[in-house]
């Protein structure tokens, strides 16, 4: 951003500048000493010509350049909005994949629990003489394979993390990170920003078309010319204009025109890719409540349905599978309910996201 907003101000200062390039200064010197048959000593001509050749504007060439100067500042602006924006959404995105797997990791650290408690109550049957040694081997897989899930998302936590601080420099995530759904929507900030930048392309190839085949010059001069017999001191002006030479302009000039071209592309197609990104928002929120909703009822069922299953099988009334369905149906449920409210949550940041406001 700061080499942009750099550059938007030197083209500014420039457009308000007299001569639209560097001036130059010329010295010419001539004499007939190495060509004069009777030597140096008797030359009869000496030259010295010293003068300031000043580039100037064409006819509005100097008011498109300091609207490019105009346009370029705007377009730093939007560039650095821009991309607070874009870090924003990425900043967002990993607060909630860190969330995700910390969660992931403490339910599977839940699982482990329960399955390590089934495992306890399978090893008291068995030494009573109740069930088969069978039975506690297969709990003991059950519960192994728990485990197994508790490592991987362990490792999955640890690379999320990693990518928290390489991307924030930060040690720890923020203790609120909770959004609450904007109801105001700004226009898409990727829009703007090739609406900027289009726009000062168009500056940048009118000030070429007012310049057509280059910029007039002019060349304030003063001669001193000296014979055997004079002195003569003179004062001159040259005017150089470069006229016709279409062709070469407008090979000049396609580079810029191509850029514009671009420029306008991108901009139809942020417009596509903000009217897409809106209505992913919309859908995506509009879908996570009710799958939400959804998942808190299969839960309360499935949490009665283990405890009950539980006190079946301390009594003898059930079997070792059904208490393993019903755990393993209890865990899998509490983990997709626990990933749903977290996934709503990240739905709002997105939808926040989209209608272009930051955190």
């Amino acid at each position: 951003p700061q080499a942009h907003q750099r550059e938007g101000d030197v083209l500014q200062r420039r457009g308000g500048q007299w001569l639209s390039a560097a001036p130059a200064l010329q010295w010419r010197y001539q004499t007939d000493a190495l060509s004069n048959r009777n030597g140096p000593a008797t030359s009869g001509l000496r030259e010295n010509e010293v003068g300031v050749e000043l580039p100037l504007w064409r006819w509005g060439q100097r008011d498109a350049a300091e609207a490019e100067g105009e346009k370029a500042q705007v377009y730093a602006q939007q560039y650095r909005q821009w991309q607070a924006w874009q870090i924003a959404g990425e900043v967002r995105d990993l607060f909630w994949q860190e969330q995700l797997q910390a969660w992931l990791v403490a339910q599977a650290e839940v699982d482990v629990a329960a399955f390590k408690a089934l495992e306890n109550d399978i090893e008291r049957k068995v030494k009573a003489g109740e069930v088969a040694p069978l039975e506690r081997l297969i709990a003991e897989n059950a519960r192994r394979e728990r485990e197994l899930l508790r490592h991987e998302a362990e490792s999955q936590h640890i690379d999320v993390q990693f990518r928290w601080r390489t991307l924030t420099g930060l040690g720890a995530l923020p203790l609120h990170g909770e959004e609450i759904q904007v109801s105001d929507s700004k226009p898409w900030p990727p829009l703007l920003t090739a609406q900027a930048w289009a726009e000062r392309q168009q500056e940048l190839v009118k000030g070429l078309k007012a310049q057509r085949s280059g910029s007039p010059k002019l060349l304030l001069g003063s001669r001193r010319e000296r014979s055997q017999n004079e002195v003569v001191d003179s004062v001159g002006v040259t005017i150089t204009l470069p006229f016709a030479g279409q062709t070469h302009a407008q090979a000049q000039h396609l580079p810029a025109q191509l850029q514009l071209a671009e420029a306008e592309d991108s901009v139809r197609r942020e417009q596509r890719a903000a009217s897409m990104a809106h209505h992913e928002a919309h859908h995506e929120l509009n879908a996570r409540a009710p799958a939400l909703q959804q998942l808190t009822a299969r839960l309360a069922l499935a949490e009665q349905e283990s405890r009950l299953t539980r006190q079946a099988y301390q009594l003898g009334e059930t079997s070792l599978q059904e208490r393993l369905l019903g755990e393993q149906r209890y865990a899998d449920i509490a983990r997709q309910h626990g990933s749903a409210k977290i996934a709503w949550q990240w739905a709002i940041a997105r939808f926040n996201q989209a209608q272009g406001v930051t955190p």
